[in-house]
């Protein structure tokens, strides 16, 4: 998801996209530092964006969802808009492909971006899924192009996300994260924060040792 920043302090703006970067890939400790800086900025939405945010941790972190991909056959990948590239976007992918990245990059004035169908597909597969762009990693709960109109939502309850139909991985996702929250509501008779659904769900997963118990 797009962290708004002060565009008066475009590094540190971008230090923070980075952060998120990392926070998405299933770096606890960055989640629970991008969440505890979001929360500071007292935005209406803020519950929302946790939430969407962990949504997408989980569904990155969780290995099973191979079938439900290759299902799809891929179609993020496939269709839609070019995919914008952060500068350590590509440091990422320089990083691990070398020089040939530019050849494959669009520039747009000061901006780059993956032409879509991305060329790093394999079939439903995508070739670069460990250094994926973060726009990837965002998608689809915490993309904001998917998730507009939950945004404006300021509830303090967990959203239902918009999913796009094919998405068959978020779906899938989705329906477990759903069932751990209605649990918890029939037992305490609310909703859990976005922390505490956070640790519900890595108790679930296999990144239980990443468990946090913080609280923002």
């Amino acid at each position: 998801m797009t962290i708004r920043s002060n565009p008066a302090n475009i590094v540190d703006g971008i230090k923070l996209h980075r952060l998120t970067k990392e926070a998405l890939r299933g770096n606890i400790e960055a989640l629970y530092t991008v969440l505890k800086f979001l929360k500071s900025f007292r935005i209406p939405s803020f519950n929302v964006i946790a939430y969407l945010i962990i949504y997408q941790v989980v569904m990155n972190v969780d290995n099973d969802l191979a079938n439900e991909c290759r299902r799809c056959g891929g179609i993020c990948c496939k269709s839609g808009q070019d995919i914008p590239l952060y500068p350590f976007d590509l440091e990422d992918l320089e990083k691990k492909l070398g020089s040939c990245v530019s050849s494959v990059v669009k520039k747009v004035g000061d901006n780059h971006y993956l032409p879509r169908p991305c060329v790093f597909q394999s079939d439903w597969r995508c070739t670069i899924h460990q250094y994926k762009p973060y726009a990837c990693l965002s998608y689809p709960f915490a993309s904001e192009d998917v998730q507009q109109q939950i945004l404006i939502n300021t509830s303090s309850a967990p959203p239902e996300p918009i999913i796009p139909d094919f998405c068959l991985a978020a779906k899938k996702i989705w329906s477990r994260i759903k069932l751990e929250i209605d649990k918890f509501q029939g037992i305490y008779g609310r909703a859990p924060t976005p922390l505490e659904l956070l640790n519900l769900l890595l108790e679930k997963g296999s990144t239980a040792k990443q468990r946090s118990q913080r609280t923002i």
